[in-house]
């Protein structure tokens, strides 16, 4: 199982909802969200605080009560006081109405519906001769954080754990470089028997990225509080799934798959609000088997990653390579 930050189909739709950047790994939205820990505060139980920059039109948009109190949300969760945040808009990507903030420390997206910094863009001036982190201290760094942003995602059950599913060097040539990391839930049925018990990828999912000399520059979640909402035993086997898929693949012309082009993803909870264009969406979540070709062709490379129904077996989803 694995989940990429930028690479990842899932991962990249929950980017693309996110930066304007996705799963994790975009999907649906919270119903409630309690907490009131430090940088977890619900919008509606925090009070304006008069520092906060009140702009009284941006872009046409009046600073309303919801704009000051998603304010007071990123000033908990930066910890800055004394930062001036710019509200910039409000955009409804159908997991919510998300409220971007722009200032010296960085950009940010607030849902407004939960309360929760959806993402963070954090600036930090380079500095590529000072000394730098290995990926091990990176990932204590990045995992630290992630923690105090988004403790509920850590409080594990038997039915539940978090896993680090991805961790990569990305190097940007004299940008210098970064590491990624992805936690995500997996969810199991304790009461199966252990020998046929499947895990499945859940829709929790926190990516945090870290420069060379140890600064977060970069935060997104997306929490679903509750359980997965979907029987997690499948009707099919994964071979079954992917002779449905392959079957998929090749009528859009994607033939002659080798091994090595195919990566099994196993079972993942894929909620219908992460569709791709024209995929409907009905506010559905499915158990689906999930398979990523990449197949080089003599001028292309072809594929995408597809989610197939573990239970009916209908194509929920192809997010094709473009």
């Amino acid at each position: 199982m694995n989940g990429l930050p930028v690479t990842c189909p899932m991962m990249r739709k929950a980017f693309v909802v996110l930066m304007l950047l996705v799963c994790i790994t975009g999907c649906g939205c919270i119903s409630e969200f309690n907490s009131t820990s430090p940088g977890s505060s619900t919008i509606s139980e925090t009070t304006a605080d008069p520092r906060i920059a009140h702009p009284t039109e941006v872009m046409g948009s009046p600073a309303t009560a919801e704009v000051v109190h998603a304010g007071e949300v990123l000033r908990r969760f930066t910890g800055s006081g004394n930062t001036t945040l710019h509200y910039e808009k409000t955009e409804n990507y159908g997991n919510g109405d998300l409220l971007t903030f722009t200032g010296d420390t960085g950009t940010y997206m607030v849902n407004n519906d939960t309360g929760r910094v959806m993402l963070a863009r954090m600036n930090y001036p380079s500095a590529p001769d000072s000394h730098t982190v290995s990926q091990e201290d990176a990932l204590h760094i990045a995992e630290s954080y992630a923690k105090e942003k988004n403790p509920l995602l850590w409080n594990g059950s038997p039915e539940r754990s978090v896993n680090l599913t991805y961790q990569s060097r990305t190097d940007h040539g004299t940008m210098g470089a970064d590491y990624w990391f992805v936690w995500r839930d997996v969810w199991q049925d304790p009461a199966a028997d252990p020998l046929s018990r499947y895990q499945v990828v859940g829709l929790n999912a926190v990516t945090v990225s870290v420069d060379m000399q140890g600064h977060v520059t970069q935060y997104s979640e997306w929490y679903h509080p509750e359980s997965p909402g979907v029987n997690l035993t499948p009707a099919l086997t994964e071979d079954e799934a992917w002779v449905i898929a392959q079957a998929f693949y090749e009528k859009h012309g994607v033939t002659g798959i080798l091994p090595g082009e195919r990566t099994d993803k196993g079972l993942w909870v894929h909620d219908d609000a992460a569709n791709d264009i024209p995929w409907p969406k009905y506010g559905k979540r499915y158990l689906a088997w999930a398979f990523d070709v990449k197949h080089r062709s003599d001028t292309a490379l072809l594929g995408g990653m597809i989610f197939v129904d573990a239970h009916d077996g209908h194509i929920i989803n192809f997010d094709e390579i473009l």
